[in-house]
């Protein structure tokens, strides 16, 4: 329904040590991915996130479409990122990668999930 909200604890989290996303160049170091059955549509995504290490640069893809590229993540640092993306395939991907360490330490505190009017 439009403007329905969700929060979720039912997601995949993985992690993978070289990837490539769909239609786009491979992500580089490592990188984590979550993948959330979702009905196709728009939605508004609101993610919290922090990075438990040194300082990251960090790239976020949804549904293979970078969202952000390279944000610095400073230690410690919670961070909320919101976007527009549409599912067409019954689930939305979310890859998070980092150009700036050879360790992804990036924890997902929070995903909100906002249906918009079609």
């Amino acid at each position: 329904m439009p403007g329905e909200s969700r929060s979720t604890e039912a997601t995949r989290l993985e992690r993978y040590d070289n990837v490539s996303l769909e239609g786009g160049a491979p992500v580089q170091k490592d990188s984590l991915a979550l993948h959330h059955q979702l009905e196709n549509g728009t939605w508004e995504v609101t993610l919290t996130f922090s990075n438990l290490a040194e300082t990251q640069n960090v790239t976020i893809h949804a549904e293979g479409q970078p969202i952000n590229t390279d944000l610095t993540l400073p230690q410690h640092t919670p961070h909320r990122e919101t976007f527009t993306v549409k599912v067409t395939d019954g689930v939305l991907n979310l890859t998070f990668s980092n150009s700036s360490s050879a360790y992804n330490s990036i924890a997902l505190s929070s995903l909100k999930i906002k249906r918009l009017a079609q």
